[in-house]
């Protein structure tokens, strides 16, 4: 077996893998950047879409694997397809809808006792069945105000929905050539929508070019060897990654060439990713290991959440000011969220969880799961 000396195999990431907390909260914070200074609407660096593209290969690479990890339990014979479905499912439940429906509940409590405007009805839909990417590329005039960064989580719903079933029942030889097949059509989507004369906004919220990106990380879990050539680059990647929405400012929003610039984070985050799991005590490794960094990515989906619904706007606070009013704030629910309702319930995931029947002898490996 391929490995660096320093790094991880390339069968098992299995355990977790120090720098992706740190990846997270880059992630995370480009997004809140985005949304709570001046750096979007003064200097038109839009930092949150790539930050979000950031969540989506790092997602991809890591569900992909354990995917794979539970296909190569049930050729080994522990356990079945049913377990492996529901625990997966259950995983995903725990971890994805407690905060994203808390999240509607704030935003739909606001609305009807007045503070903001109330939810329409076809927000109330999009969010509550997974479907706001959906209305957001084809319906809405914009945005909605305090939930709009959901459209995201719909794509990720959308995308284990699918890709569970067909990884699990897929040989794992075919893993790699159904990765590439979404990633391809996620490339003919883009001129697709120009075509059909669709609105340029279906391709950042839309479910093929995102998919594509989930894949991508996929295929890099799975098919792509560790090696130190990944692991000298991956800082250079990283500077290259928080470059392009400066790059990215200089045109157009939706014009051809910020739309080239959001393409080129696939390669430049893939590398990134092999790098980090190619050397595990590399100095970028341990600068994304930093307690600070870790923390901010262990609550970062909740950030990524409740910032939207934290708005001062009705307060007398400059708006130069506003942002560094509300951030603090969301980063204390988000820290709130995850000691009180996120933590314990991926502690519950263990107690629930279906135990595979073991049919093949005991010396067979039961691969586990991170993400």
């Amino acid at each position: 077996m391929l490995q660096s000396p320093r790094g991880l195999p390339h069968s098992d990431y299995t355990r977790r893998i120090d720098g992706f907390d740190g990846l997270r909260a880059i992630a995370a914070l480009m997004v809140v950047a985005n949304h709570k200074t001046a750096i979007a609407h003064e200097f038109n660096i839009y930092s949150g879409s790539y930050g979000v593209t950031l969540f989506f290969i790092l997602s991809g690479f890591l569900i992909v694997n354990i995917l794979r990890n539970y296909k190569y339990n049930i050729d080994m014979g522990v356990g079945i397809y049913n377990d492996y479905i529901y625990n997966f499912y259950l995983n995903r439940l725990l971890r994805i809808w407690p905060p994203y429906f808390l999240t509607i509940a704030l935003a739909f409590t606001m609305g009807v006792i007045g503070i903001w405007n109330p939810l329409t009805p076809s927000e109330l839909a999009g969010s509550l069945t997974f479907t706001m990417n959906v209305f957001q590329a084809y319906y809405w005039a914009d945005y909605p105000e305090h939930i709009g960064a959901l459209w995201s989580i719909a794509i990720e719903e959308q995308f284990y929905l699918w890709a569970a079933p067909v990884f699990l029942l897929s040989p794992r030889r075919y893993f790699p050539a159904i990765c590439m097949i979404v990633i391809v059509i996620a490339g003919l989507s883009v001129p697709l929508n120009w075509l059909l004369g669709l609105p340029s906004r279906a391709i950042y919220v839309g479910s093929a070019v995102n998919f594509g990106f989930m894949a991508l990380g996929g295929l890099c879990s799975i098919a792509i060897r560790p090696s130190p050539i990944y692991a000298r680059a991956a800082p250079f990647a990283l500077i290259a990654f928080l470059l392009l929405p400066i790059a990215a400012s200089h045109y157009p929003t939706n014009g051809l060439p910020a739309l080239l610039l959001r393409a080129s984070t696939a390669p430049i985050v893939a590398v990134l990713l092999l790098g980090i799991v190619s050397d595990q005590k590399s100095l970028l490794v341990r600068a994304l290991s930093l307690k600070p960094l870790v923390y901010v990515g262990q609550i970062s989906y909740g950030l990524y959440l409740y910032h939207g619904l934290v708005d001062l706007r009705p307060l007398p606070i400059e708006p130069l000011w506003l942002g560094l009013v509300e951030t603090p704030i969301a980063f204390a629910a988000a820290s709130l969220s995850w000691r009180y309702m996120e933590r314990p319930l991926i502690g519950l995931k263990g107690r629930l969880r279906r135990e595979p029947t073991a049919s093949a002898p005991a010396s067979s490996r039961i691969k586990g799961e991170r993400s």
